[in-house]
């Protein structure tokens, strides 16, 4: 098992192949990143991610650095297989 923390991120827009990009920039290639919902009517992108990252702290600190802006849902420590 591996511990990983993960996340929501909303971000503008509905293509989230720049999001994508910056959480690479961020977490490096260990980051993954999945689409959970897009909203036409708010022009946003959800993205559930899991990161290599251990301290929810570290994760906070360089999700508010990357993305000053985008409003941040549940960060949680999860065990991956």
């Amino acid at each position: 098992m591996r511990e990983c923390v993960a996340f929501d991120l909303t971000v503008p827009g509905l293509d989230s192949s720049v999001a994508r990009e910056l959480l690479a920039c961020a977490f490096g290639d260990g980051a993954s990143a999945y689409v959970v919902a897009t909203s036409r009517i708010d022009d946003s992108t959800t993205l559930y991610v899991e990161t290599n990252d251990t301290d929810v702290n570290a994760v906070i600190g360089k999700l508010t650095d990357w993305f000053p802006q985008a409003p941040l849902g549940r960060v949680t420590r999860v065990a991956r297989p």
